[in-house]
């Protein structure tokens, strides 16, 4: 699981487009994404919890959006331990 904070926009976000973005990918209910593109546009952060992999499908396409976000650091437990290779 990777958290997604959505932070604010650019001129020309396309709004609607990002609130349906919200409910296909991140599931989220219509009420619930309209409420999360509000703040977005209020420039209040929203953080997601979502699947790794559509962590990143998310950032990319909100990003051509015009939604300003990023991924947030894995919590150290959640970070793989380096191994050292077999020599």
């Amino acid at each position: 699981m990777r958290d997604i904070t959505f932070y604010g926009w650019q001129v020309g976000m396309q709004q609607v487009a990002f609130a349906q973005l919200l409910r296909t990918e991140a599931e989220l209910g219509l009420q619930e994404a309209n409420a999360c593109m509000r703040r977005v546009l209020d420039e209040q952060p929203v953080t997601l919890r979502v699947p790794a992999a559509l962590a990143e499908r998310l950032l990319e396409q909100a990003k051509e959006l015009g939604v300003r976000c990023r991924l947030e650091p894995l919590p150290p437990a959640e970070i793989p331990p380096f191994r050292r290779p077999r020599e």
